[in-house]
């Protein structure tokens, strides 16, 4: 019970920092999403590593995988929703650990 209500607190955080920062930056969007699509390649679920479906499965019981990515560093982006209105972003790499943004390379 306690790692739902985590996860859903830091679902609402993470997706209420993302939209402030845009705003505050004045980006648009729809640019920022492609920034992002131009380091990270689309890949379906049976190619991401049992280590980082593990992790996913452990620290985000109640989300939903949406999409997957992966850069050249064996780095994986992940879309994750808890309902149509909870939805955020998380960073793994290749062996499940949660990445920060500072460690993230193209």
């Amino acid at each position: 019970m306690r790692e739902i209500i985590l996860t859903i607190t830091v679902a609402i955080f993470t997706s209420g920092i993302s939209s402030s920062a845009l705003a505050k930056n004045n980006i648009n969007s729809n640019e920022y999403v492609e920034v992002m699509r131009k380091d990270f390649k689309e890949i379906t679920l049976k190619e991401v590593p049992v280590a980082v479906k593990t992790a996913i499965v452990k620290d985000f019981i109640a989300a939903f995988v949406t999409k997957v990515y992966v850069n050249e560093s064996k780095q994986y982006k992940i879309a994750l929703t808890i309902d149509d209105e909870t939805k955020f972003v998380v960073f793994a790499d290749k062996e499940g650990h949660w990445l920060k943004d500072k460690e993230i390379r193209a």
